[in-house]
């Protein structure tokens, strides 16, 4: 049968007894080293690691402050000999926190502090839209608190670079850099500082409407007939008319879903000056087409 000898000693400080086998360090002679403070930005959370500290038998106390030097006296958690990371997940959107570790004997001596962390809660982007317009695609999404800055990336590439993204302090970003008819895909990270970045956030994609081109007025027997070629995303037209070159009225005259279109409300022996937008299945409306008149 084996014995064990066990001593009972009492820590001053808390007044609590602590049963120590006689083999157990009751004074830490190491402290917790390499803390480190990792943003989990999907719940958000903070999640600590550090190196075991030798002599670490009575575990680890996680004290939290909101400035530097200013954890409070009171941990914020108490963990077993064996645990080198903790998760905060008691922290709030947008707030500063500063963390150090220390080792305890089993008697509930207490080490040096760690080195001190800091990091900021601070959630992905959410609520990410994407929306095609006149040539340019608009993002916009809700803010993150304690963001200082967001990264913007896109599929595909920008300017035959490999990744393009862009930074922007607000949380709206419109691209110009855009083609009709090609699908652009977005997701936005917020920057907290230099080493601390959220996840990317869920994709949103946008279609700019594509031109129409090659557009033709000519006088028929029941009005003035349009004619064009269409790109392969549109589902409709708009119709745009006036009566002098580059005087068409900002609202579109009529619509259709034909690559041909007949203005019967044409009056004879005026001349009437058009233009044709094309509509995705958005609703986004492209580029206007040439222009084209007819009497």
């Amino acid at each position: 049968m084996e014995l064990r000898l066990y001593v009972i000693t009492e820590n001053p400080s808390t007044s609590h007894s602590y049963l120590c086998p006689s083999t157990c360090t009751t004074t830490p002679y190491g402290v917790p080293a390499s803390l480190q403070v990792q943003l989990q930005s999907a719940v958000p959370e903070l999640f600590l690691t550090w190196q075991a500290a030798p002599g670490a038998s009575g575990g680890y106390n996680v004290y939290r402050g909101t400035y530097a030097g200013g954890e409070d006296d009171t941990p914020v958690a108490s963990l077993d000999s064996g645990a080198t990371n903790w998760t905060d997940n008691s922290v709030v959107m947008g707030q500063a926190y500063y963390y150090v570790v220390t080792a305890l004997g089993c008697d509930g001596s207490e080490s040096d502090d760690s080195n001190e962390v800091e990091a900021t809660a601070c959630q992905t982007p959410q609520n990410l839209k994407a929306k095609a317009a006149n040539n340019e695609i608009e993002l916009k999404w809700s803010p993150s608190l304690g963001a200082t800055s967001y990264t913007v990336s896109r599929t595909p590439a920008w300017s035959y670079t490999y990744n393009f993204s862009d930074s922007t302090q607000d949380n709206h970003f419109v691209d110009t850099m855009v083609q009709d008819s090609v699908t652009y895909t977005y997701q936005v990270q917020a920057v907290v500082s230099y080493t601390e970045q959220t996840d990317l956030s869920i994709p949103a994609s946008a279609t700019p409407a594509g031109l129409v081109t090659n557009l033709t007025a000519v006088e028929a027997a029941t009005g003035i007939q349009l004619n064009w070629n269409t790109p392969a995303d549109a589902v409709s037209f708009n119709i745009y008319r006036g009566q002098a070159q580059g005087q068409e009225d900002p609202d579109y005259y009529d619509s259709c879903t034909d690559t041909t279109y007949t203005d019967t409300g044409a009056a004879q022996g005026i001349t009437y000056w058009y233009y044709v937008t094309a509509v995705d299945d958005y609703g986004d409306e492209g580029e206007p087409s040439n222009e084209a008149s007819a009497a």
